[in-house]
């Protein structure tokens, strides 16, 4: 690999790994510049790895031959900086959560080294459904059987999908087996990912409960849920505040009510608090 230690599958955002790149060339060879780059790439302008660095300007369709020729890259490497672009650059998430599914495939096929989110840890976090079945252990008549959870989750997934989950939430220890009762057990491991990759995968999963709110609000009858909201006018000194309240309030409920295991739970719930402007923010309120 001619990229040597610098090592572009581990790498979620490509304005990083340029970063990363600039700063390795110049160790090696101090002489080394912005205007030598350009002039490698063919780049017209001598200061546009810098300005793409500072976020200043994007990596276009147009130019991006040229960094690829700058950046030395070739094969799995190069295809593997397209797709960091796109992703970057894609204004629709479900474009950049397909596109994130090929990151990671060649992640696990092109890598050398250890994974923060392999194959496993990727299908857990994209999938609303997983952490509805982890919750389901703690139901008082929970059955590990596939069919049972998809017809508990309203035929919303199928028993294969359940299985599935299953078998991935147990490889990866979000649940084990009580060696005593022979039970499924909830546990709380690691999972780490890039910023980048994590505010996706936070975003796509967010829109998935959002999306089965809207079912809910339609379907469900009003005395099993509570979907409303309020309107309000704030001073943008007031916001943190507000957000401090609502983050408060949800560990609150999640200390309260988190382990109902020797409650005995009837149903899984999911509480999803919206809190975002309706007016436009000009450019100093949203920095």
């Amino acid at each position: 690999m001619e990229q040597g230690s610098l090592d572009i599958f581990q790498y979620g955002d490509y304005r990083t790994y340029l970063s990363d790149f600039y700063r390795r060339e110049k160790t090696r060879a101090p002489g080394f510049s912005h205007r030598s780059f350009a002039r490698r790439a063919g780049l017209a302008s001598p200061n546009y790895l810098k300005l793409v660095i500072d976020g200043s300007r994007p990596v276009t369709e147009k130019n991006l031959s040229a960094f690829l020729r700058g950046l030395k890259l070739s094969g799995p490497q190069s295809e593997y900086f397209r797709i960091l672009v796109s992703m970057k650059e894609s204004r629709d998430d479900k474009e950049k959560v397909a596109l994130l599914e090929r990151l990671l495939k060649m992640r696990v096929r092109y890598s050398g080294d250890p994974l923060q989110l392999d194959k496993d840890r990727w299908e857990i976090l994209r999938s609303w459904h997983h952490w509805a079945i982890r919750e389901m252990v703690l139901l008082k008549d929970f059955q590990p059987d596939p069919t049972w959870i998809a017809v508990k989750l309203g035929r919303k997934i199928t028993p294969a999908q359940a299985k599935e989950s299953l078998e991935v939430l147990e490889r990866l220890e979000f649940l084990r087996v009580d060696p005593e009762s022979g039970r499924l057990r909830q546990s709380d491991p690691m999972i780490t990912t890039s910023d980048e990759i994590s505010n996706l995968i936070v975003r796509h999963i967010q829109r998935q409960f959002v999306e089965l709110g809207l079912v809910s609000l339609f379907h469900d009858p009003v005395d099993v849920r509570e979907i409303s909201g309020v309107t309000l006018a704030l001073r943008q000194d007031q916001i943190p505040v507000f957000k401090k309240m609502l983050k408060d309030f949800r560990r609150e409920l999640n200390r309260q009510f988190s382990d109902s295991s020797e409650t005995g739970a009837d149903h899984v719930y999911h509480l999803e608090t919206m809190f975002f402007p309706i007016t436009k923010m000009g450019e100093r309120e949203k920095q």
